[in-house]
């Protein structure tokens, strides 16, 4: 994988450390559910305003970039080579002084570079604004391939059965059930397509017999369906039940599920 540390950059002590290990690059974007997350975790509600006002600025300025029109949609190989690193570096840093003026100078293009590769982010100490950087450089992220992925639809495939989505080719963590079906939605630019609910998304699998699921009753309407044969899992919201229409809500909010299926020997996708 080329870009795993995209699909998802939550990097926040307390809140934001819970959602580390599922979103290493990911800020909560998109319609964000923000008054249901902070009642969830009071105790975070500076951190999360911050990350919501960080989002915020990151929207605006990334939907007045010049973002290119695609002929196919991308091969997750060569994602990050489409990255504008410095226009985006540019982004971050126009953010970074509006958020923390206080802060140290940070070479973005770097931290960039860094965090689409998987390798280690450019530290610095919490002191210094460390949480903040990497909810910068996530929106900043995410921001641009959600934007991508509006100006693109055309070149998306109506059909797609896999657990990668038919744009970006990133993974998707959640999925929404429905009286229509099963709807994926794309961890990193946030675009939905419909698959079978008695089939694998990661490997294909159709055998009923090495297919379940685990649910929680403290998580009402959210189940875990799992792989026996690539032991992959995705978390699936039943809509008919819970009322959460946002991907990135629905999944910080059900972070308990994940630790009970990694402790079950299942591997995120």
């Amino acid at each position: 994988m080329a870009v795993p540390p995209v699909n998802g950059v939550i990097l926040f002590s307390g809140f934001w450390s819970r959602c580390l290990t599922h979103y290493p690059t990911s800020p909560m974007v998109s319609a964000m559910q923000w008054d249901i997350i902070i009642q969830q975790y009071p105790e975070d509600v500076e951190t999360i305003q911050q990350a919501r006002d960080i989002r915020q600025r990151v929207t605006h300025r990334i939907q007045g970039l010049d973002i290119p029109l695609l002929a196919a949609p991308l091969e997750h190989d060569t994602i990050g080579d489409l990255i504008p690193v410095e226009t985006l570096g540019a982004v971050c840093r126009e953010v970074w002084k509006e958020v923390l003026p206080a802060a140290p100078e940070v070479d973005f293009e770097e931290a960039l570079l860094a965090a689409l590769s998987g390798s280690e982010i450019p530290g610095m100490s919490p002191e210094e604004g460390e949480e903040a950087l990497r909810i910068v450089l996530g929106a900043v992220v995410t921001g641009y391939f959600r934007r991508l992925r509006e100006l693109n639809e055309t070149i998306i495939p109506e059909t797609h059965l896999e657990g990668s989505c038919p744009f970006c080719s990133s993974s998707a963590r959640v999925g929404f059930d429905s009286e229509s079906g099963r709807t994926l939605v794309c961890s990193l630019c946030a675009h939905q397509w419909q698959v079978p609910r008695v089939r694998c998304p990661f490997c294909g699998n159709r055998d009923h017999t090495t297919l379940g699921y685990f649910e929680s009753e403290e998580i009402n309407g959210v189940r875990v369906y799992y792989c026996l044969e690539c032991k992959h899992y995705i978390k699936v919201i039943d809509t008919r039940i819970r009322d959460v229409s946002d991907a990135e809500t629905g999944d910080v909010l059900t972070l308990a599920l994940d630790e009970r299926a990694r402790q079950e020997g299942f591997l995120e996708p």
